[in-house]
């Protein structure tokens, strides 16, 4: 184990970590940023960023070539990020880990310890009992955008802001759109 000393630890490169750990940098303090998977997070990857990307794109553009203007837009986005984790003076970590104790974490082969710890991990997508998220026929977010590997015909549970303007969307790409809302 190689053991590694902050003032602190952010678990979770979402939008929230990234800039919490961004403000916290910047107020002198050594910061460590845990990642499980990419940086960005759900906002930026996969949720209102790709969705405000499109919805963009279609005000002037037809469906032709909108899935390589998206791929662009989402490679600029990684390169902004990267761009500010290298002007940062923080360590960035991925993988999953766990908590040893209250102010230790053990990430990989790194067991980091920290006066404080911030968890901005988000949340993740759960299937109900009637409808099995099996990444085919119940998708995620995630897989909703690519874009590219959509049905012609997709329900939409949840009509939240999101849910709307992926809706909008998506019948801009010739989709037949459901939306489905549990509470108005």
């Amino acid at each position: 184990m190689l053991e590694k000393n902050y003032d602190c630890l952010v678990i979770g490169g979402g939008i929230a970590g990234l800039y919490c750990a961004k403000i916290l940098v910047n107020s002198g303090k050594k910061v460590a940023l845990i990642e499980k998977e990419t940086l960005g997070g759900t906002a930026l990857r996969w949720g209102a960023l790709p969705v405000k990307i499109a919805s963009d794109y279609f005000k002037n553009n037809s469906e032709d070539e909108f899935i390589p203007y998206y791929r662009k837009s989402l490679n600029k986005l990684e390169e902004k990020i990267d761009l500010l984790i290298q002007k940062s003076n923080l360590d960035l970590f991925y993988g999953e880990g766990e908590f040893i104790d209250e102010n230790t974490f053990l990430v990989g082969e790194y067991l980091i310890k920290a006066s404080h710890i911030v968890i901005a991990t988000g949340t993740s997508p759960k299937s109900t009992k009637e409808f099995i998220i099996d990444k085919e026929k119940v998708i995620t977010y995630k897989e909703a955008a690519n874009f590219n590997q959509l049905k012609e015909k997709i329900i939409i549970l949840g009509a939240n802001v999101e849910g709307v303007e992926l809706a909008n969307v998506l019948s801009k790409l010739n989709k037949e759109i459901i939306l489905v809302e549990k509470n108005i």
